[in-house]
C-alpha cells in the first residue's frame, strides 16, 4: 500500500448562520455561532482515513493556539510527524451559512501559510515512487514541492482552491490528478462555469496526461481520464450545512482510488459520502465513516 501525505490547511472554522449573506454596508445579526475543526487539509485528511486508507499522513504546520488540531487528527489516527509548530496565529475562517445551507467563506491563512522550507527535503526523502501526495492551494512551498514530487514519480493529486493568482505559478502540469468545481475548473480552462463539458474539453487540452475530476454540487461530477468521461449524478438530501462536503468528497474519491475501485465506483462513493457530510453542521465533524457509507439509505 502506497503512502499517502496530504499537504494543506488546519483552519479553526467559525460559524455563522444568517438569513443570507451579508450585503455591502450592512451590519447583520447571526442566528447563533459554533466552532469546529477544519481547513481543507485537515478535512481532506480525515476523510482519507475514514474512507478506509491504512496510512494517512498530514503535512503543514500549526500556530502556539493549534496544539488541539494535533490531538484531533492523533485520535482519528492521522500521522503527525510532517506537521511543524510555528511563532505565527493559527489559520481561521469566518462562515456564513444561509437557510438553504449554502456558504460564503472568509478565510486567513495564518500559520498555514508559514510552513518551514525543511518539508521539502523531509517530503522528498519520505515519498518514493508510486507514493501519493494530495495537496490544495491553501498552503506555501506547492510549486518547490510539486517539481520535486514529479520527478521522483509521486502521484500528485492537488485541488487549487482557492483558485486565486498564486494558481499562474504553479506546475499543474505535473499533477496525475486536478480536482477543480465548477469556479475553478472555469478560471483554470478560461471556460464559462456553466457548460461543464466544455470546461473538461479544455483541460484535457491543457492538460493532456493529467486525469481531471470536475464537481459541480447538486448537480454531481465528472471524471475525464483522456480515454473516458464519467457523470456521476448526486444523491439528493436535505442540506444544512455544505462546509466541508467538497473536501469529503476528495477524501472519498481519492481514498477509494488507492483501495483499488474503478473511476466510476470511486465516484458514486464519494458522493455518497459528500451527501451525508451536507446533512449535519461543522467540516472535519461531518464526515461520515466508510462504514456509515456503505450502509446510508438514500
Amino acid at each position: 500500500m502506497p503512502k499517502v501525505v496530504c499537504y494543506g490547511s488546519l483552519v479553526r472554522d467559525i460559524i455563522y448562520h444568517v438569513p443570507h449573506f451579508v450585503r455591502p454596508g450592512e451590519t447583520l445579526p447571526a442566528e447563533d455561532r459554533a466552532v469546529f475543526y477544519g481547513g481543507k487539509g485537515f478535512n481532506q485528511a480525515i476523510a482519507l482515513k475514514r474512507a478506509g486508507l491504512a496510512d494517512v499522513f498530514q503535512a503543514g504546520s500549526f500556530g502556539p493556539d493549534g496544539l488541539d488540531f494535533l490531538e484531533y487528527l492523533k485520535k482519528e489516527k492521522v500521522e503527525t510527524k510532517l506537521i511543524y509548530p510555528v511563532d505565527v496565529p493559527q489559520g481561521h475562517a469566518v462562515i456564513q451559512i444561509t437557510p438553504d445551507g449554502q456558504n460564503a467563506i472568509l478565510h486567513f491563512g495564518g500559520s498555514n501559510r508559514c510552513v518551514p522550507d525543511k518539508l521539502i527535503s523531509e517530503l522528498k526523502n519520505f515519498l518514493s515512487a508510486g507514493d501519493w501526495f494530495i495537496a490544495q492551494n491553501e498552503v506555501n512551498l506547492l510549486p518547490e514541492i510539486m517539481n520535486e514530487l514529479a520527478e521522483k514519480g509521486v502521484v500528485i493529486a492537488f485541488n487549487p482552491s482557492p483558485c486565486d493568482d498564486s494558481i499562474k505559478a504553479l506546475p499543474l502540469e505535473k499533477s496525475s490528478y486536478l480536482i477543480v468545481n465548477e469556479i475553478e475548473g472555469a478560471t483554470i480552462s478560461g471556460v464559462p462555469s456553466d457548460r461543464p463539458e466544455d470546461i473538461l474539453k479544455k483541460m484535457r487540452e491543457k492538460f493532456p496526461a493529467t486525469k481531471t475530476i470536475l464537481t459541480l454540487g447538486e448537480n454531481g461530477a465528472y471524471y475525464d481520464d483522456g480515454k473516458e468521461v464519467i457523470r456521476q449524478e448526486a444523491y439528493h438530501v436535505k442540506a444544512i450545512d455544505s462546509v466541508g462536503a467538497g473536501d469529503t468528497f476528495s477524501g472519498y474519491f481519492f481514498a477509494s482510488i488507492i483501495n483499488g475501485l474503478a473511476p466510476k465506483d470511486a465516484l458514486s462513493l464519494a458522493s455518497k459520502a459528500a451527501a451525508i457530510s451536507v446533512t449535519r453542521p461543522g467540516a472535519a465533524p461531518s464526515i461520515p465513516d466508510l462504514k456509515e457509507v456503505l450502509a446510508y439509505k438514500f
